[in-house]
């Protein structure tokens, strides 16, 4: 469950960066880009959310991650 989780939140900030870089760049199918990397993220963070709600009522989470 710890890999998952750690893999997730390296995808979340990966996709970030991308993003920054797309809108950056600012010319036009870039910013489209953009905007998918970051609608990614979003789905990635809510994956986590998720994820950790789901497995700390089916006990797969121990006091400590």
């Amino acid at each position: 469950m710890r890999v998952i989780v750690i893999v997730l939140l390296l995808a979340i900030v990966f996709n970030m960066g991308r993003a920054l870089m797309f809108i950056f760049r600012n010319q036009g199918r870039e910013r489209e880009r953009g905007v998918r990397a970051l609608t990614i993220r979003v789905g990635l963070s809510v994956a986590v959310v998720v994820l950790l709600v789901v497995g700390n009522q089916l006990g797969w989470i121990s006091g400590k991650l």
